[in-house]
């Protein structure tokens, strides 16, 4: 299943793909379509990798997490 959020410009600033796992991924993204931050969640907790990307399109830092609890972050 897929949701997704627009802003007036019909850009997706956020979006929500769910698996059949029950991990939901989430999307963020600036006002200009640009993805900003991408991870996913089980039980309302950040799970998994999470990765942040610049204005410009750059992946700037990566965290990896367990049920809520950060394990560990990367910066480029």
């Amino acid at each position: 299943m897929l949701i997704s959020g627009l802003n007036n410009d019909n850009i997706v600033l956020e979006q929500l793909v769910y698996d059949s796992k029950e991990l939901v991924v989430k999307e963020y993204y600036y006002s200009d379509g640009t993805m900003r931050k991408r991870g996913g969640f089980r039980e309302n907790n950040r799970q998994g990798i999470w990765s942040f990307w610049s204005k410009k399109g750059k992946l700037i830092k990566r965290q990896v997490w367990n049920n809520g609890e950060l394990l560990s972050t990367s910066i480029n």
